[in-house]
């Protein structure tokens, strides 16, 4: 038969056969229907923790900050490049010659040309926003607390 334990002494082997195959095809049933106790499955998703708007909103206040530093500084060159220079403009025969006196009259020039060459560098440079890409995703973020408001 299909059981393990020895057999039973019955009056109808036929029907003790039914019996045990009926017994048998139940527990196959229940064998194939089980199902788990311990719960595997991926916690849900939700779109305002996906999201991270504080995050995005922190990176967005950083990004001003830097850019309105990158302006005050940007003035700040330009107001030191127009400046009158308060350099002295002897005549070089006045100073006596020496190395480090040939450096001081060479270092006006340098300077100067210093401060044109970051005035111009910064005036061709780009930002570094990119005001559409933000504009995207607050319209995305808006949609999605939209829909979170309507479900709740």
């Amino acid at each position: 038969m299909f059981a393990d334990h020895p057999p039973k002494p019955v009056q109808n082997r036929l029907l003790q056969r039914h019996t045990d195959t009926r017994a048998y095809l139940l527990h196959r049933d229940k064998v194939m229907n089980i199902k788990s106790t311990i719960d595997n499955r991926p916690p849900p998703i939700y779109p305002h923790i996906q999201l991270k708007s504080k995050k995005m909103q922190t990176e967005n206040e950083r990004l001003g900050r830097v850019d309105a530093e990158n302006q005050r500084l940007l003035r700040s060159i330009l107001r030191i490049s127009e400046r009158k220079s308060n350099i002295d403009t002897r005549a070089p025969n006045s100073i006596a010659a020496s190395s480090s006196n040939k450096y001081n009259r060479n270092q006006p020039n340098r300077k100067e040309a210093e401060h044109e060459r970051l005035i111009r560098h910064l005036v061709s440079e780009q930002s570094s926003l990119n005001i559409y890409a933000l504009d995207s995703n607050v319209l995305e973020e808006e949609a999605l607390r939209s829909q979170s408001q309507q479900r709740h």
